[in-house]
């Protein structure tokens, strides 16, 4: 258990999964499950997300992302990230998605070292979990030439939409669920 401001985080592992859990979360309505409206995803291996992660996101490895995600409400906001630019494990889940039917899905190609970034610079509106250790975190995080001029049928959210789109979920949580609030 961690404190994450006046909330209490709760880490959760099953069957080499990890889900972090905030309390304050709304996962029931009168003993109803309810369907999460966001799930945030991070592709990256458990020791790369135990290092770092966006509180509340799921840790699902791209070998099992298909398997995990058949159980997802196809019509949930779903936003998929990796280490950064240069790695393109969440441009190829987000893809996968799409071919299965999932209607908004984003992709964070930023990354956790545009979020960790920051987080450097605003500690409050970009919380982490995590030591955050890795030497990519802090490495240079731009674009790459490749990809920014490709076409491709992917959505792409910045760091500052999906600090809102975590916001927005927080602030309904009353209303609607997600994996990260």
């Amino acid at each position: 258990m961690f404190k994450y401001g006046n909330r209490t985080l709760a880490l959760l592992s099953v069957g080499g999964f990890c889900l972090a859990l905030l309390s304050g979360c709304s996962w029931f309505e009168s003993n109803k499950e309810k369907t999460p409206a966001l799930y945030l995803v991070n592709v990256l291996d458990k020791p790369f997300f135990d290092d770092c992660h966006i509180p509340g996101s799921l840790n699902v490895s791209m070998m099992d992302i298909k398997n995990v995600a058949q159980s997802w409400s196809k019509s949930a906001d779903v936003v998929i990230y990796c280490s950064n630019y240069s790695c393109e494990a969440s441009t190829h889940c987000c893809k996968m998605l799409q071919t299965m039917g999932f209607e908004k899905v984003w992709d964070y190609e930023e990354g956790m070292a545009g979020w960790y970034q920051a987080h450097v610079k605003d500690p409050v509106a970009y919380p982490i979990v995590g030591e955050a250790q890795q030497p990519y975190l802090t490495m240079e995080n731009k674009p790459l030439v490749e990809t920014a001029q490709a076409e491709t049928a992917v959505k792409k959210i910045t760091t500052e939409q999906l600090k809102e789109l975590i916001n927005s979920c927080a602030d309904e949580g009353k209303k609607h669920s997600c994996s990260c609030c």
